[in-house]
């Protein structure tokens, strides 16, 4: 059976002078690699954003942080697998967000976790905002709990 309508039961966003934190618990019938993903959409002053993609692994296939396709260096991820679903932490470098080298002010952010369960096309989305542009997006809590089809 295909979920199609993941939910992210709980999610938080933490940030030091150096990283930053992200940590979901994911409800989806099946865990997909290179296919679910969590999007990480960070707001700042000026209306600038910038959006990190957290993939979990697989056996074989380690778990990765991206921008634009590409690995951030330094980022660490780590998923678990669990009955209904999945969790997945992430350390990201500040340098990873380029908006952040003109300061880190007024900061607005959202999760979104797409799911995948037939292959790795995206088949579902579900998020914390109503879209991905500044003025959309939700002042940058510490924890963001339940989210919505979007």
């Amino acid at each position: 059976a295909r979920s199609m309508n993941p939910r992210i039961t709980l999610g938080a966003v933490a940030y030091d002078a150096k990283q930053v934190y992200v940590a979901v618990d994911v409800t989806d019938e099946k865990l997909v690699a290179d296919g679910d993903r969590v999007d990480l959409v960070i707001g700042f002053s000026g209306g600038a954003t910038n959006t990190v993609s957290i993939f979990p692994g697989a056996p074989g296939k380690p778990a990765k942080a991206t921008v634009a396709g590409k690995p951030i260096a330094g980022a660490k991820v780590v998923e678990a697998p669990r009955k209904g679903g999945w969790t997945m932490e992430a350390q990201l470098p500040w340098s990873a967000f380029e908006a952040a080298r003109r300061g880190r002010g007024g900061l607005r952010g959202a999760l979104i976790v797409h799911d995948a369960d037939a292959s790795t096309r995206v088949e579902g989305s579900a998020s914390n905002a109503v879209g991905t542009s500044w003025d959309k997006l939700p002042a940058l809590p510490t924890t963001i709990r339940g989210g919505g089809r979007r």
